[in-house]
């Protein structure tokens, strides 16, 4: 009973009013705002990150970079195309998919929640979806990747058609249902799932009472004042401007799939410039409290001191000065995004690109340690098992898609 009046109280608990980036007629317009000015100070570091975004562009960089210190922008460069086949110039102003690296947008939509007393990170996932199969799956197993469950583009082969979407609430319906099995029992690994953000988005839906795109959008992203951030719905797709296009290939658009209207491990668009006012919302407190943030970049308790770990929405590594670096890589049809904070010097940087490439994530450890010599004193790998399994590898698998249609979609 208290918990369902703490439903119904959402709305005037939630304070944090914005109106919507949408017409009377529900078109999207978020992305037809003027970009904010935000001026660059160059400094020392500049001519590094320069010389950086340069050397990526020479190897045909198709994307958009951002660096900020001490909270002031000291970088900021664009190249290449919106949409490649058609020639057409990307801007600043183009949204671009963020992929994984939404799921830290999941994350403050989760610890909002919390700090406004609608949940608790120790909440097990029943006390939401009472027909869930999995006992003792917390929400912070969830935000952390413990909860031992498998990921949802595999588990799903054989049941659902590769022409009917799947969304957050037919996925709780499906693993209700037929109870994939589990990776591991809960909290005794860390196994990077796309299912718990996943089940993160069906959560916040379930207490608000809204869809998740429209919750994101008036609770987090108008709160933070992004004007170019909104979740891609496929049936809206005409209504999106100036979007950035995913391209597999130079001459190969990405197109969306039965996996798009699945929120919560992906599906944020965002511009660089809106990366970095997000960045200083977050640091001022603004849309979650400190307290609560430090819990996203905190890694679980462990008997070891940690190395590499995950937080809340958030990549976890141990620098040799005893800090932590604060990141998160992103793939999803043919985009690659990255998001590096380091707390301690102050520094971010955001690299966003709409034509698939490793480059930059496989180069951007050594440009941090240029920056801040003795970040990194030894080579470090890259993609570690957990960093491989990102949306995309599903289609890299030779493995045939789904084929049998799931009678929930009836």
């Amino acid at each position: 009973m208290k918990r369902n009046l703490k439903y119904l109280l959402l709305t005037f608990i939630l304070i944090l009013v914005h109106p919507h980036n949408y017409t009377s007629d529900g078109s999207i317009i978020a992305p037809l705002y003027e970009e904010p000015s935000l001026k660059i100070e160059k400094n020392e570091l500049s001519l590094i990150i320069e010389k950086y975004y340069k050397n990526l562009v020479s190897y045909d960089f198709n994307g958009s970079i951002l660096a900020a210190y001490k909270g002031k922008v000291i970088f900021r460069a664009s190249n290449g195309f919106a949409d490649i086949p058609n020639s057409q110039p990307l801007t600043a102003n183009h949204a671009t998919q963020l992929a994984s690296v939404s799921k830290q947008f999941t994350s403050a939509a989760i610890m909002m929640l919390f700090d406004k007393g609608l949940l608790s990170f120790q909440d097990t996932v029943q006390l939401y979806f009472p027909d869930f199969p999995y006992l003792g799956i917390t929400i912070e197993m969830l935000l952390q990747h413990r909860s031992g469950l498998p990921e949802y583009f595999y588990f799903n082969d054989s049941l659902i058609a590769s022409y009917v979407p799947l969304n957050n609430q037919k996925l709780m319906q499906f693993i209700s249902k037929y109870k994939p099995t589990k990776y591991a029992n809960p909290n005794t690994r860390f196994d990077y799932t796309n299912t718990n953000y996943a089940v993160l988005a069906a959560i916040v839906e379930k207490i608000s009472g809204m869809s998740f795109p429209e919750f994101m959008q008036k609770y987090i992203f108008d709160a933070a004042s992004l004007k170019h951030t909104f979740i891609y719905e496929p049936k809206r797709a005409k209504e999106y401007a100036q979007l950035a296009l995913g391209h597999n290939s130079p001459k190969q658009i990405a197109e969306d799939n039965i996996f798009d209207d699945v929120f919560g491990d992906k599906g944020v668009y965002s511009t660089v410039n809106d990366l970095f006012l997000w960045d200083e919302a977050l640091n001022s407190g603004r849309i979650v409290r400190k307290s609560t943030l430090e819990k996203a970049f905190t890694p679980p308790p462990s008997k070891k001191e940690f190395f590499k770990d995950y937080g809340y929405g958030w990549r976890l590594q141990k620098m040799p000065n005893n800090q932590t670096m604060v990141y998160h890589p992103g793939w999803w049809h043919g985009n690659n995004s990255l998001y590096v904070k380091l707390p301690h010097e102050q520094f971010s940087l955001f690299i966003i690109s709409n034509k698939r490439t490793s480059l930059f994530l496989s180069s951007y450890r050594e440009l941090i340690n240029e920056l801040f010599p003795g970040s990194f004193q030894y080579n470090m790998p890259v993609f570690e098992n957990e960093e491989n399994f990102e949306p995309d590898t599903v289609y890299t698998q030779n493995e045939p898609m789904v084929q049998v249609v799931d009678s929930l979609v009836n």
